[in-house]
């Protein structure tokens, strides 16, 4: 009786040898289905090792499980993967990873990589407190926390809101540095109402509207109350 491994083998072999004969057409579509856990990304993993031995370059797109967002975060995945391959010319810049609120975990390394002058939009977690301003995270390992972190790859990064109350949400934006909001000198902040942002009209203005042409380069900014743009 044939293991689990031996299996996972075959089915990879069967797999590099029916992509090795495939015309690059919508017919050469393969749909590797199983239950939860039975191995479907490891023989996913095989194929791909054994198709970088050949002159076709894998793109192995993987979501975490569990996530909403699991559309968006595969086309990110994507995108990082066609960048390293250097088969982009530039489009993924205006692409995001939609788990992030600019904590440090989750900003993926790809985004790393382009001009200061990209713009790069962040929403704030406000129960999480983030993004956070602070140079370092407090737990080890001590990393760049997540506006630090956005910082050392852009000049300046959009938010449609802080995570806390301030007495300048009535601006669009509110204009401020990392280091201000870090040490509490700007903008002032406050206690707040009590009540809930989402529970007020308020929630409809904070947003960042952005404006790209044909060619992915923003050609216009538009702010609402209580957005932010943090250098």
């Amino acid at each position: 009786m044939a293991t689990i491994d031996q299996k996972q083998q075959r089915t990879a072999h069967w797999l590099v040898d029916q992509v090795l004969k495939a015309a690059p057409n919508r017919d050469a579509v393969w749909n590797l289905t199983g239950a939860v856990g039975s191995g479907k990304t490891s023989v996913l993993r095989l194929v791909a090792e054994s198709l970088r031995q050949t002159s076709l370059i894998p793109v192995l797109v993987t979501a975490p499980a569990g996530e909403v967002d699991a559309a968006p975060i595969a086309l990110f995945e994507a995108a990082s993967h066609l960048k390293r391959a250097a088969l982009l010319n530039g489009e993924s810049d205006i692409l995001t990873d939609p788990r992030h609120h600019g904590s440090r975990e989750a900003i993926h390394d790809v985004v790393g990589d382009g001009p200061a002058t990209r713009c790069w939009i962040v929403t704030p977690f406000r129960r999480q407190g983030l993004p956070r301003a602070e140079d370092v995270s407090a737990t080890p390992p001590h990393e760049s926390e997540g506006l630090a972190k956005i910082l050392s790859f852009v000049s300046r990064v959009h938010l449609t809101s802080l995570p806390f109350s301030h007495e300048c949400e009535h601006y669009h934006p509110c204009v401020a540095t990392r280091q201000s909001i870090r040490d509490r000198r700007y903008p002032p902040r406050t206690q707040g109402t009590g009540v809930g942002i989402t529970a007020t009209i308020d929630a409809l203005e904070r947003q960042v509207m952005v404006a790209f042409d044909g060619t992915g380069q923003v050609r216009d900014i538009l702010y609402g109350k209580g957005s932010a743009l943090v250098s």
